[in-house]
């Protein structure tokens, strides 16, 4: 729903600031594709599904962390904060649970 507010404002990645089509492809990847993969591994039980979740996971919580150090001012503390830690949240349960992965054929 805010996709064109974020192509035209930017959209902060790992320090900088993207915007347009470039924008459009961070939020494709993070937003929609990371989650579909997972969604997929997940339901079929792909033993590649917590390393997917690790690494588009870790990538968000990674640009995160770096958008707190450097444009929290701009953004707002919480509103990165908090789907951070909401992340960190589903990894823990993701590692946690890992065995459902483990046990696909």
């Amino acid at each position: 729903m805010n996709l064109a507010n974020l192509m035209e404002n930017g959209l902060p990645v790992l320090g900088t600031f993207v915007f347009g089509i470039s924008a459009l492809l961070v939020v494709l990847f993070l937003d929609f594709i990371g989650p579909a993969v997972f969604l997929y591994a997940l339901w079929n039980r792909k033993p590649w599904g917590v390393k997917w979740a690790f690494f588009y996971i870790g990538l968000f919580v990674l640009n995160g962390i770096v958008a707190l150090l450097t444009v929290s001012d701009l953004l707002g503390f919480a509103q990165i904060l908090v789907p951070n830690i909401a992340s960190l949240l589903f990894l823990s349960v993701i590692y946690w649970k890992r065995a459902y992965f483990a046990g696909a054929n």
